[in-house]
């Protein structure tokens, strides 16, 4: 049974961009490295960093915040895990309204 089809892929690209420009809160998203592939128009506005200055750009470089609060290693056990981690979801709001260069 296939796993993503044109309109699942249609509708999840949708509703991320929906997210990416009128979400309330920080939303960005990375690959297995953790290199930003997106970053909503709120972290933009929060952080003054457009999105075109982070993307391709890792997260930790980013936000140097997340190693020295020791949120790293989440992401890393997150990404690595073949089932949901537990820590998930302090991922999700780690980075409310705070400037990455916030100490």
């Amino acid at each position: 049974m296939p796993t993503s089809n044109a309109s699942t892929d249609a509708f999840a690209a949708g509703l991320l961009l929906w997210f990416e420009n009128h979400a309330a809160q920080g939303l960005f998203t990375t690959d297995c490295a953790l290199n930003i592939r997106t970053w909503n128009r709120w972290l933009a506005t929060a952080t003054g960093l457009a999105a075109d200055e982070v993307i391709g750009r890792s997260i930790l470089d980013v936000m140097p915040s997340l190693v020295e609060r020791g949120l790293d290693a989440h992401y890393r056990e997150a990404l690595g895990a073949r089932r949901r981690s537990s820590r998930t979801p302090c991922i999700a709001t780690c980075c409310r309204a705070r400037s990455p260069t916030a100490r």
